[in-house]
């Protein structure tokens, strides 16, 4: 059975054809506008997988960027504070010598002064806050570490050992914190200042020789705990440019996935405009045709 091809069919057969040239036309305009070769998912639903993954990867790398970057400001402030409480030892353990050698009740009694004052400058370092949080207070952030109670006459520690965490990558924890007994062995510092003290009030100079080693101690103890900070410091920045080594292979794999190559894109689109003309002018041309031209 022989098949006639009617006009009403070659008419129908292209208005479809030159519709979807309109709308190749129209997506291929709207690439060039976005410079974009996926603008929503029914363009290339793998593309888009691969690009809704790599931007919840960069994502997630801004954010642990940003808790390093918090980790970084906690240590910076913890290496200061510790810096400095480590002065104000090694100034206590040179007033000892001196006054242990040479000292007479006038000199001592001026140097117990300074060694109030170097009581009363460690605590406040030692109380030293990150905005709302006491540093050396383990993970009691909100309870001062260091106060003087009256009714013991004594130094008390109120903070705790615990270790403050924070997700630094992917399962990767880091511990960005050093505590008050970490560092200062609890209250070692302040009590052996303490004692150094009483011993320059009272000129005892075998008391004031027995506080010599133990500053000296504990200013090795603040040392290392300056070192342990400058180390943590060291590896967040180290994770850092690992992550930045990363979002750059992120952004160029996102980059070839999604955005368009302009010159090709131009040369398909140009043509396109000629196929259209093209639609255009053969649908005229049948608009044109009567029952004559068939005479």
């Amino acid at each position: 059975m022989i098949h006639r091809v009617t006009e009403n069919i070659k008419f129908s057969m292209l208005t479809t054809n030159m519709l979807n040239i309109q709308r190749e036309y129209s997506d291929l305009m709207e690439k060039l506008a976005t410079q974009k070769m996926i603008n929503r998912p029914s363009d290339d639903p793998v593309g888009t997988n691969k690009i809704l993954d790599s931007r919840t990867a960069l994502n997630a790398i801004n954010q642990y960027d940003s808790n390093i970057t918090d980790a970084q400001i906690a240590l910076s402030i913890t290496s200061s504070a510790l810096s400095s409480v480590k002065k104000i030892i090694a100034e206590a353990v040179t007033i000892a010598i001196s006054e242990a050698g040479t000292g007479s009740p006038e000199t001592m009694a001026i140097s117990a002064q300074t060694v109030i004052s170097l009581i009363d400058e460690s605590m406040t370092l030692m109380n030293t806050k990150n905005g709302d949080s006491y540093i050396f207070a383990g993970s009691r952030t909100d309870t001062i570490p260091y106060v003087f109670d009256t009714f013991s006459d004594a130094y008390m520690y109120q903070g705790n050992d615990d270790p403050l965490k924070v997700l630094v990558g992917n399962g990767n924890t880091f511990v960005h914190n050093i505590t008050g007994a970490d560092a200062f062995g609890g209250t070692d510092v302040l009590d052996t200042l303490t004692s150094l003290r009483v011993a320059l009030e009272a000129n005892d100079t075998d008391a004031i020789n027995a506080q010599i080693d133990l500053l000296r101690n504990l200013e090795s103890r603040v040392l290392q705990a300056e070192t342990s900070a400058g180390a943590k410091m060291s590896s967040l920045e180290l994770t850092r440019s690992n992550h930045d080594k990363l979002k750059l292979e992120l952004t160029n794999m996102l980059a070839d996935v999604e955005n368009a190559k302009m010159e090709s894109l131009i040369t398909a689109f140009l043509m396109k405009q000629i196929a259209m003309q093209a639609s255009y002018s053969m649908a005229a041309k049948i608009g044109e045709m009567t029952i004559m031209s068939y005479l």
